[in-house]
């Protein structure tokens, strides 16, 4: 599928509804643009790719202050 797509402002641009439904593509999602070969190619990055960045970080601030590896280290010494 090939259509054209005009530049709005700089940073911005509309994709065209028969390629938002093609792509998956909503409101918000996430896409990922490369340039290769002076062509801009935009991909969807897998459910699996999204998932985990969501998840990314998300214990830091039960953790902070903590040396949870330290803790992780006694309790398994205490197990024996």
């Amino acid at each position: 599928m090939n259509t054209r797509v005009t530049v709005t402002i700089p940073e911005n641009f509309a994709l065209p509804a028969e390629l938002m439904l093609a792509s998956g593509f909503t409101a918000g999602s996430e896409m990922e643009c490369v340039f290769e070969q002076g062509q801009i190619c935009l991909r969807v990055p897998s459910a699996r790719v999204s998932a985990a960045r969501q998840l990314f970080g998300m214990g830091r601030h039960l953790s902070a202050g903590r040396d949870v590896v330290a803790e992780l280290v006694t309790e398994r010494a205490s197990d024996g």
